[in-house]
């Protein structure tokens, strides 16, 4: 992809740069406005990103109308100006932006969006699919703080490093206890799928709206979060029309969507999600208490009623425990497939990464966990598709003194 960056030398362009993961091929850097267009001028730039700040000195029809002149295929984001002190002015600027078919980026967003924006690069640079529809991957727990959220939050991380030119979607739906932010330890920026509930209502949401509103996740622009919001009071609003309308513009974004929703099925999100997605995962331990009473008490009153069959969902066994049931004979005892089973990783070695805002399959400690989680991440780009990631080595499942052990230091 040919990029052509304009702005000004300084501490918000050397951000910006720093979070692209790799020198783009074609990048060039236009810090004045008369160097910008006489690289426009000179190149086919398939992507231009334009900050307003380099423009300040000139009315907005005097540089947006001549720019998509000089180059009227290109894609030409805009980036408008924090310091503007007249919201008219940049009023304007976003309605004859819009008219000469430029992208304009919600004013205040960070860098890493800003990132995934430039490196965006349209629909040339995405992966050849056989369907033009995606899938659509729904997480939950048997029982509560099953670990859900980890595998989902982790899964779609992998999938999306292990694939850039794949568009994966993160949907944190728990209505009732929304935990991803802080499960990958992300500031909060204000956006979350409570912004979207009026275009749901409506049926109304566009792909586009759904991408500005998801947020891009540090170095892997390809990898788009929806966060919750913890207004729980809100959870009876969403409708089951509200979530066929997400779920249908998650097929239309993104690739790849993986879903994070409750344990339990009273609300319209838990309900939808797992009714309509193409893959199923319940996550639960091997312990009785988890996979088996939690789980076939709400199936037996609930699910089945539904329409869902139990070999219509795949058990992924997490936190593995020696001591407790074998995985293959827990998974067959509730009728389903066996997904992937997860070790349990040293004590305390979640929170701790979670403090220090890194991934768990970052973890060094955390090899097997990160390889039973790089198998479900193929599991799903094979859903998608597309071929499978190649072999790994599989690490031995450990044995029950040793498992034990390494939970204690």
């Amino acid at each position: 992809m040919s990029l052509l960056i304009g702005m000004k030398e300084g501490e918000p362009l050397a951000r910006l740069l720093a979070m692209m993961p790799q020198r783009p091929r074609g990048r060039v850097l236009a810090h004045e406005k008369e160097t910008l267009f006489q690289h426009a001028a000179r190149e086919p730039f398939e992507t231009i990103v334009l900050h307003m700040d380099l423009v300040a000195d000139a009315y907005p029809w005097e540089w947006i109308g001549p720019l998509r002149a000089v180059r009227p295929d290109a894609r030409i984001v805009v980036i408008p100006s924090e310091s503007a002190y007249d919201t008219l002015w940049l009023e304007a600027a976003q309605r004859l932006a819009s008219e000469a078919g430029m992208e304009w980026v919600p004013l205040g967003a960070g860098t890493e969006e800003l990132a995934a924006i430039a490196l965006q690069g349209g629909e040339r640079d995405r992966e050849e699919a056989p369907s033009d529809r995606g899938i659509v991957a729904t997480v939950w727990s048997a029982a509560a703080k099953d670990g859900a959220t980890t595998i989902a939050g982790n899964v779609a991380l992998t999938l999306a490093r292990e694939s850039p030119a794949l568009r994966v979607g993160l949907l944190d739906l728990n209505l009732k206890n929304p935990e991803l932010r802080v499960a990958l330890s992300v500031p909060d920026v204000g956006r979350t799928n409570a912004a979207l509930r009026p275009k749901l209502q409506t049926g109304a949401l566009s792909p586009a709206e759904l991408r500005e509103a998801a947020v891009p996740y540090r170095k892997t622009p390809n990898l788009r979060i929806l966060y919750g919001t913890h207004r729980r009071d809100t959870a009876a609003d969403v409708s089951p029309e509200m979530m066929e309308t997400l779920l249908s513009a998650c097929r239309q974004t993104f690739d790849a969507t993986i879903v994070d929703v409750s344990s339990f099925p009273d609300n319209a999100a838990t309900v939808c999600a797992v009714r309509g997605a193409d893959v199923r995962w319940l996550v639960a331990g091997n312990r009785s208490h988890s996979y088996l009473w939690s789980w076939t008490e709400w199936y037996a009153c609930y699910w089945k009623l539904c329409g869902l069959a139990a070999s219509d969902i795949e058990l992924v066994c997490n936190r593995f425990d020696p001591a407790g049931e074998s995985p293959e004979k827990a998974a067959a005892a509730l009728g389903m497939a066996l997904a992937a089973v997860v070790p349990n990783v040293p004590g305390g070695l979640g929170l701790r990464m979670a403090e220090e805002g890194r991934p768990l399959v970052d973890a060094a400690q955390a090899d097997e966990f990160a390889a039973a989680v790089y198998r479900l991440a193929s599991r799903l780009r094979v859903a998608s598709g597309r071929e499978p990631f190649a072999e790994r080595e599989t690490p031995r499942r450990r044995s029950g003194l040793v498992s034990l052990l390494s939970g204690l230091f």
